[in-house]
């Protein structure tokens, strides 16, 4: 319980303290991460869930590797 819940959001608040970047990064990670080993979790939130993280990859992949 700790490894999967609890010390995510540890890191996900130690993230955004450090800087906002860092948080986008561990955000796209840390989604990642639970589409790919909780499978239950975009099939319980099917549309919504998965039309955000398209929605949220996209937009950090262009803010990563925007010149501007």
């Amino acid at each position: 319980f700790f490894c999967f819940f609890i010390l995510p959001f540890l890191c996900f608040f130690c993230c955004f303290l450090f800087s906002l970047r860092s948080f986008h990064f561990f955000l796209f990670h840390f989604v990642s991460f639970i589409s790919l080993y909780y499978p239950s979790f975009l099939l319980f939130y099917s549309i919504p869930a998965s039309s955000f993280l398209f929605l949220y990859k996209l937009h950090y992949l262009y803010s990563f590797y925007s010149p501007f």
